[in-house]
């Protein structure tokens, strides 16, 4: 089952009995610790939610190794957060009046802290209404630059055994993803 369809049966169940938005998005937050550990992308998984007044902390694993991107977990945390406000019928105005904020936690398998990030569900709402909006090809584009030149800054990055990424960029409608290799590697990928 996907994060979507869970935190929409989470929503549907909550904002009927929430006199606050921002009260009701917590509340699903909390709830969907009863859907854990999920799956987000690839090897990385929702593990926790922790829910205060107007604050909430989200706890993430990696599966396997220490090697991920910040943008992606980012992009995921956004649009997650994003995701559960819109469906409580927060607008951005009430989010940024009214919001709460967001800790996230990313840890390996053994319980080191790989990463963590301070955010708001203003910009989460922020985020996703500009994702959920875009009608063309072009707008998204400006999303996948704005990605692009994000992973570009953290380089150079290891995103595996003997692989470091470089360099990001676009180039039309195309993602260049430069990357080195030890030699080792580089035989096996001979052609």
């Amino acid at each position: 089952m996907s994060i979507e369809s869970i935190a929409a049966g989470q929503t549907r169940e909550r904002t009927s009995v929430s006199n606050s938005k921002t009260h009701a998005a917590l509340e699903i937050l909390n709830d969907f610790n009863k859907e854990l550990p999920c799956q987000v992308i690839d090897n990385l998984y929702f593990i926790s939610f922790m829910v205060y007044q107007r604050e909430a902390e989200i706890f993430m694993r990696l599966e396997n190794g220490t090697s991920f991107v910040p943008t992606s977990i980012d992009f995921g945390v956004y649009n997650f957060i994003g995701y559960i406000c819109h469906a409580v019928g927060m607008t951005e105005t009430e989010a940024q009046k009214d919001g709460f904020k967001i800790n996230v936690f990313l840890y390996d398998k053994r319980g080191n802290v790989l990463y963590t990030k301070e955010m708001n569900s203003y910009d989460c709402l922020a985020f996703y209404n500009r994702q959920k909006s875009t009608p063309s090809l072009e707008p998204n584009l400006e999303s996948f630059r704005k990605y692009a030149e994000g992973l570009d800054k953290e380089t150079p990055l290891q995103v595996g055994e003997g692989i470091v990424l470089t360099s990001v960029t676009m180039s039309g409608n195309k993602m260049i993803y430069n990357h080195t290799m030890t030699s080792y590697y580089a035989q096996l990928f001979k052609l």
